[in-house]
């Protein structure tokens, strides 16, 4: 299972969701799908059928067999997962962004500079959240910055910009 996002609250009378989904997640959420919601309320996941989605400013979402605001107040703040075998198929060379979460980024030198903990959507760049020893760094998604992505191994290997994991 892959966390590709977040339940923010209810929104309006009939049962519709706000979500935000984490980077280029909206392009693997469709109706019809299952996905998985880890309820913080009662520390369990359950599936549910996405029976209708309106993007917007915010993504509001439609579970199917779920008709009022009241019986979706318990997954407030609550993570959403979808199965792998969703997924298109990758292009040699090409990665999903949320392959790098957990990956162990490295230099040109092969130092250890931490692991990926996040990564930010700023207007015109994604960003790396990079944390080592309860710092963080922060490293923009891009050629100039990542070297060589190990897939298999889950290793970054980066150019170490000057100024930027001081």
């Amino acid at each position: 299972m892959v966390h590709i996002g977040k339940t923010l609250s209810p929104h309006g009378l009939k049962g519709h969701l706000k979500i935000k989904l984490f980077l280029d997640a909206e392009k693997l959420l469709f109706e019809g799908q299952e996905i998985e919601i880890y309820s913080n309320s009662s520390n369990s996941y359950k599936s549910y059928i996405v029976e209708e989605l309106t993007f917007g400013n915010k993504l509001i979402t439609k579970i199917k067999n779920y008709e009022n605001r009241e019986s979706l107040k318990y997954l407030r703040n609550s993570n959403i997962f979808i199965s792998k075998k969703n997924f298109p198929t990758r292009v040699d060379g090409e990665n999903y962004l949320f392959d790098y979460f957990g990956c162990k980024v490295i230099d040109q030198l092969e130092n250890d500079l931490g692991i990926v903990k996040e990564i930010l959507d700023i207007p015109g760049n994604y960003v790396f959240v990079i944390e080592k020893k309860n710092k963080e760094y922060l490293a923009p998604v891009s050629g100039d910055v990542i070297q060589f992505f190990d897939f298999e191994n889950s290793i970054l290997k980066v150019n170490k910009i000057e100024g930027l994991f001081d």
